[in-house]
């Protein structure tokens, strides 16, 4: 270097030719070559990728996320991720410095802190890229302040050259430095982006984050697990696409092996809870709305953990909302729960519009808290898939229509005196969401609780009802709202979940109106509903529901003669229980074919004496349609009461599955999409035949039956001929 570059650059800077030189290396210079160059006062030295990133002009914005705070004002508390003992950042920073991939996808549930720890890695690899050039250069994208791009030059272009410019910004240079090890890309929010996109669109994305994970690469996705379906899941994070009853590699989609943040334990609980309470008590010593006690702080923390269920403080978002209440020295907090909580935040974030506001004071708390569910239900409930955001315009008129108009001077002023709320927030090109997916999921809850559902509703009611909305419908302090909508569930025409049934099997009250009331008024009447619940009830022990075998009779009883729906719900569950009881597997067996031979019996029209049994084809249903699939053997001995009838089990399960989907060729209602006590849908193929002695079926046959048909049962046929004929109505005369 000092014998050919220098000779020939310094005479050229002597002479006025160039001002400075820059030495470009492929992959740096010898410490003796560095100490000449840092010598030569006019000259510098920089790698390729050096110079890259110098042209690239990233500067400022790495020193924007070096100032990042992954919590605004309270301490942050190290996030840990399940099955490791180091924090989760010592865990990442490991995996970026070996070679475990580039993906990687942490997930974590709703207030887990993970939008804090993306903060807290953006800032910390940050920092020490300011110190050492070489380090990767942390890039940090919030996935949910995007709407619209699918594409990853429209991804990056808008980071860099609206939010922060970058004068040098090129993406063919971002690919090239993320290709040779040169970034560390965290994708923030995931979850949130798919809420303002169609779920089209989202999966595009996610073939286009996929185009990230080249050579060196490191891209680091966070977000909330149960935002995809099953399927979905396993195609974006996984790589798999479901072909059949098969999972196989997807062409278009990398694995992305997961991560999960940890819940908080009681330490860490108490060290943010301890942080927060402090936080909120110099703000209200401030304002000089409270004077504390000097142990406040640590004294209401144990009473905290002595009042409120641990399972609430395991999440940083649900210490910090209890922090914000409990930092109230007349607060009390006994009997609190989750639904208490959100309740009162939420009560307290939407009054401040009416108290501390004074010109939305004309319209009242309650007005603002009905809209906001309204306006939450609404959203839940959009057939495009943006459930969490919405447009202005898109808003119907009838969210209005009821509430108060204020001091609005027209429509367009009411709707956005309403619109404006602490509960939602605005992304680019207008588009407003929840600023919690947990205040939206609450909101829903009390829609719910609050609004009696039509018999029409409950089809609705139950597509909508999550895990998250159904856990605050459980706490809520008034659980009256199970019964009313349980008055109306009896005429709903379904398809209902099967979820959405286990949920009101868990209500004792409503077991206590199906036995009380419904059983004890009408039992052949019984609904379908409330068949499918008294089987769950028992399955989950819910107080009050049936033992086994009570619940085998009542269930006997409607196969009999229950509408063909509910007997077909009747069917399923004894075949459930059968299938789960070994000891009373064999007696079962019998009384589950005795009884649908028993209610094919009831419908014969007419004399069966010629050995087949005339239905009606509008009374025909699955156990007609089972019945003559059964196979009768004769004794050896020619004994005429002695024969065996051969039964496939599971063929009557595929027939009832299918009279509740209204697939079967006989007449169905379409109340549930799969059998609604399993959860399978219809099995398929002929599973194995079960013999069982006539002697025993027809001993749970009622007595008078089994003798006015006795010569049609006894009959020596190979099956039970059954014949559907076309009922005429005789004329009338005048």
């Amino acid at each position: 270097m000092s014998s050919q570059i220098y000779p020939q650059y310094e005479v050229m800077r002597d002479k006025g030719r160039v001002d400075r030189m820059l030495i470009v290396s492929s992959c740096g210079v010898s410490t003796d070559a560095q100490e000449f160059i840092d010598d030569w006062r006019h000259a510098s030295h920089q790698t390729y990728d050096e110079l890259a990133e110098s042209v690239f002009g990233l500067r400022p914005y790495i020193t924007h996320l070096a100032e990042l705070r992954p919590t605004e004002q309270t301490e942050y508390v190290e996030a840990r991720l399940e099955g490791f003992s180091d924090p989760a950042i010592a865990v990442v920073e490991d995996w970026l410095q070996n070679d475990g991939g580039p993906s990687r996808a942490i997930l974590g549930g709703y207030g887990q802190g993970k939008s804090s720890f993306a903060r807290r890695l953006a800032a910390h690899f940050a920092r020490i890229n300011l110190q050492d050039p070489t380090a990767r250069i942390p890039i940090l994208l919030r996935l949910g302040e995007i709407v619209h791009e699918t594409q990853l030059e429209g991804l990056f272009g808008k980071e860099f050259t609206s939010r922060f410019p970058c004068v040098g910004y090129q993406y063919p240079t971002l690919e090239y430095l993320n290709k040779q090890g040169r970034l560390f890309i965290i994708l923030d929010g995931f979850d949130e982006m798919k809420h303002a996109m169609t779920a089209a669109d989202f999966l595009n994305n996610f073939r286009e984050f996929n185009k990230l994970l080249v050579g060196k690469a490191k891209v680091l996705l966070l977000g909330r697990p149960n935002a995809l379906p099953s399927d979905e899941r396993e195609l974006v994070f996984r790589g798999l696409v479901r072909v059949g009853d098969q999972l196989v590699a997807s062409s278009d989609y990398q694995a992305w092996p997961e991560w999960k943040i940890a819940f908080f334990d009681e330490q860490e609980s108490s060290r943010l809870l301890t942080s927060s309470l402090r936080v909120n008590q110099i703000k209200h010593v401030e304002s000089k709305r409270f004077a504390y006690q000097p142990d406040f702080v640590e004294t209401r923390r144990d009473e905290i953990f002595a009042l409120v269920p641990a399972d609430l403080l395991r999440r940083p978002v649900h210490v910090q909302l209890v922090a914000d209440v409990a930092a109230d020295p007349q607060f009390d907090l006994r009997g609190f729960n989750e639904h208490r909580l959100y309740e009162h935040f939420i009560s307290n974030m939407v009054q401040r519009d009416t108290v501390l506001k004074p010109a939305r004071r004309s319209i009242a708390l309650d007005a603002r808290l009905q809209f906001q569910r309204e306006l939450a239900w609404w959203a839940w409930r959009k057939p495009d898939g943006t459930q969490g955001s919405f447009y202005r315009r898109e808003l119907p008129a009838i969210l209005f229509r009821d509430l108060p108009n204020g001091n609005s001077a027209d429509d367009e002023g009411k709707r956005n005196e309403y619109i404006v709320s602490t509960l939602t927030e605005e992304k680019e090109s207008g588009v407003l969401f929840f600023a919690h997916r947990s205040f939206q999921e609450f909101l829903v809850a009390e829609r719910m609780r609050l609004v009696k559902p039509s018999p029409a509703s409950h089809a609705e009611y139950s597509s909508s009802l999550t895990d998250d909305v159904a856990a605050f419908l459980v706490l809520a302090p008034d659980q009256g709202f199970i019964l009313d909508w349980y008055t109306t569930l009896q005429g709903a025409a379904g398809p209902i979940a099967l979820g959405y049934l286990e949920f009101f099997a868990s209500f004792p009250s409503i077991i206590h109106q199906i036995t009380e009331h419904t059983l004890s008024r009408d039992p052949i009447a019984m609904d379908v509903w409330s068949a499918i619940i008294l089987h769950h009830a028992t399955r989950k022990g819910t107080q009050g529901a049936f033992d086994r075998e009570y619940l085998s009779e009542v269930m006997l009883g409607l196969v009999k003669q229950g509408n063909a729906p509910t007997a077909a719900a009747a069917a399923l569950s004894l075949l459930a229980l059968c299938n789960n009881d070994g000891a009373r597997q064999e007696p079962l067996r019998a009384q589950i074919v005795g009884a649908v031979m028993e209610r094919c019996l009831r419908m014969a029209r007419g004399d069966t004496a010629k050995g087949k049994l005339l239905v009606s084809k509008s009374d025909a249903d699955f156990a007609t349609e089972w019945m003559a699939t059964l196979e009768k053997t004769a004794s050896r001995r020619d004994v005429r009461m002695d024969m065996t009838i051969a039964c496939n089990y599971e063929t009557l399960e595929r027939m009832c599955a299918l009279q509740l989907q209204g697939k079967s060729n006989r007449s169905g209602m379409g109340v549930a999409p799969v059998n609604p006590i399993t959860l399978k849908d219809v099995p398929q193929g002929i599973g194995p035949v079960h013999d069982i002695s006539s002697a025993q079926v027809f001993k749970n046959i009622e007595g008078s039956f089994v003798k006015q048909h006795g010569a049609y049962l006894r009959a020596k046929k190979d099956a039970f001929d059954i014949v559907q004929v076309e009922l005429r109505a005789r004329n009338s005369r005048n």
